[in-house]
């Protein structure tokens, strides 16, 4: 190597170091300009300007008892639009009777964004000082956050224009917002069906506002089946003591604060089957239907009834084509028109076998998928594999024994041909009665979303 290229590689060896030196020292340099203010958690500062000019988030979780009744909770999120300190909101409740009325202003203290520098050093030790807060945030009710919340009781009025004011016990100032719950009990939006199951046709509240986003979760005891639910929540929604000492011992506490009551407002909104609506317009209402029951013969009954009346139809229809082909045959003299009204009657008569044994079978199959569905809603857990198990073992001697026994009698007692001829047709009819379900189960069984579990704003 010559002097020459050695010359070169130590000139760029020191101009790489160079330059690292003067990175390193920017970046130390620029550091010890940021520590005039140390930046606290990673809380969004709230722009006055995403929430909605006059309108209010709605979200419910309607839980339903095994008495009908229903337990609506109601959390609201909503701006105060005047120049002035808002201390009332009005909201419309339902026609309805309803019981242990109650609402709580959910209140935030403004959280620190920013805090003030770090205490230096002192002859090695370190000076502790409460840290000083450079910059608030006022709370964002419009959001779910982190932490714990204080709940105060409202007064609530009926007013004689049908509106329910609520007197909020903290007033919001100009262009800040707010939230508050509802909560109540009713047997106004449920009823028995001949069946069993309750059918509910629940409808939230109006307001004097535009309602930007609305939720509505369907939640049931956790024995009931739910129409339209395709699983099972990863949660559970629980009442807090505070609401159920209304009902147990009529205690209503002023003010309440712990992380029970605050997880039970965040989660307000979920349920096994959620329905959603956007831009309500001022006194507009939203409207869920559906039905709920402790069996699934009583939940499906109307979907099963039309199932077994189809069937039966087509049946009847069967045997009266049958009934009266043979009538027309039993006049004839002639050795051929013997014949012919004999291979008629064989036919009908495989028919008619075949069809019957699909109708049994098809209705055994509706049997072993209620059963499935009741078993599936169940807390069994290892005890439901036992059960699936213990089914499939059984389906296999019922299926064979319901489409095949009728093929082998006739095989026995009318010959080979008629016999394939009737498990033939007992095929046939099987799958098309399968099929006729499938179309009702579609048409009837709609698939509804489970609201996923909400972010939380740290």
């Amino acid at each position: 190597m010559t002097q020459t290229h050695m010359k070169k590689r130590i000139i760029l060896s020191l101009s790489i170091l160079s330059i690292l030196f003067l990175f390193v020292s920017g970046t130390v340099s620029a550091q010890q300009k940021n520590d005039a203010a140390i930046i606290g958690p990673p809380i969004p500062p709230v722009d006055n300007e995403q929430f909605p000019v006059m309108s209010q988030d709605h979200a419910y979780t309607v839980y339903f008892r095994g008495n009908g009744e229903a337990v609506v909770n109601l959390r609201v999120a909503f701006i105060n639009t005047q120049s002035a300190t808002q201390s009332a909101v009005t909201l419309r409740l339902p026609k309805i009777q309803t019981t242990d009325l109650l609402v709580y202003q959910a209140i935030r203290s403004p959280q620190c964004v920013r805090y003030a520098p770090s205490p230096e050093s002192i002859s090695g030790s370190v000076v502790e000082r409460s840290p000083t807060c450079l910059q608030y945030q006022e709370p964002d009710y419009y959001n779910f956050w982190y932490g714990e919340t204080t709940f105060k009781k409202a007064h609530v009025s009926l007013q004689p224009d049908g509106n329910t004011l609520i007197d909020l016990p903290q007033a919001i100032a100009p262009e800040k917002s707010g939230s508050f719950v509802v909560y109540f009990r009713t047997n106004g939006f449920t009823k028995r069906n001949i069946f069993g199951a309750y059918e509910y046709n629940f409808e939230t509240l109006t307001s004097d506002k535009i309602i930007r986003n609305l939720t509505v979760g369907i939640e049931t005891e956790q024995d009931y089946l739910l129409k339209g639910a395709r699983a099972k929540t990863n949660y559970t929604f629980a009442e807090p003591k505070e609401l159920s000492a209304v009902v147990e011992q009529g205690t209503v506490m002023p003010s309440i604060a712990n992380q029970s009551f605050d997880t039970y407002y965040q989660r307000i909104g979920l349920g096994r089957i959620t329905k959603t609506s956007a831009n309500l317009q001022a006194n507009e209402s939203f409207t869920v239907s559906g039905a709920y029951a402790d069996f699934p013969f009583r939940l499906y009954g109307k979907e099963l009834s039309m199932t077994i009346f189809v069937i039966v139809s087509i049946a009847v229809l069967v045997i009266v084509a049958a009934l009266s082909i043979l009538r027309k045959k039993q006049g004839d003299t002639t050795e051929s028109q013997k014949k012919k009204a004999t291979l008629v009657k064989n036919f009908l008569i495989s028919s008619l076998a075949a069809f019957v044994s699909a109708a049994c079978a098809e209705i055994y199959t509706i049997i072993v998928f209620s059963v499935l569905i009741f078993f599936t809603a169940s807390s069994l857990g290892n005890l439901f594999i036992f059960v699936i198990f213990l089914i499939l073992g059984f389906s296999f001697i019922v299926y064979p024994f319901i489409i095949f026994a009728p093929s082998v009698v006739i095989w026995k007692k009318k010959g080979m041909t008629w016999g394939l001829i009737t498990a033939t047709m007992t095929l046939f009819w099987f799958f098309f009665a399968c099929i006729i379900t499938l179309l009702i189960i579609y048409l009837f069984f709609q698939s509804s979303s489970i609201m996923p579990y909400p972010t939380i704003l740290y």
